[in-house]
């Protein structure tokens, strides 16, 4: 069974692999999602318009 410690270890090696590829990570829980969809959609837009400016 996988330990927290494993699962932060194999997320911190796929951030790398995928930042190495020129991808912008955003990571939202999912309570946040649930509690507040509006804000959020408004941290995914607002990261996306900061990627196209780049």
């Amino acid at each position: 069974m996988p330990t927290l410690l494993n699962i932060s270890e194999y997320d911190a090696e796929r951030d790398k692999v995928l930042s190495a590829r020129g991808l912008r990570l955003l990571r939202i829980k999912n309570a946040e999602v649930r509690k507040n969809i509006d804000d959020v959609l408004l941290d995914i837009y607002t990261a996306c318009c900061d990627c196209e400016e780049a």
